[in-house]
């Protein structure tokens, strides 16, 4: 199941902002196991990252994802 990109939910409805920066945690790696510091930043949409904590949110909390910018982190 693939997450939906809420662009405008209500303004008193309870979600939980995520920005996306395309830091780090948005980095890919061939070989993360004996490579790590070969991960290349920026390389996953806010949305792709959410849909994986996506069931730990609480019913009727929605996540509302804003991707902002996609920086490449220095190491």
């Amino acid at each position: 199941m693939g997450y939906e990109l809420k662009e405008n939910p209500p303004e008193h409805s309870p979600h939980i902002l995520v920005l996306g920066v395309g830091g780090t945690i948005a980095g890919l790696t061939s070989n993360p196991s004996d490579k790590p510091m070969e991960c290349e930043a920026g390389q996953v949409e806010v949305t792709s990252v959410l849909a994986h904590i996506q069931s730990a949110v609480p019913e009727g909390v929605e996540l509302v994802a804003r991707q902002v910018a996609n920086t490449i982190a220095a190491i």
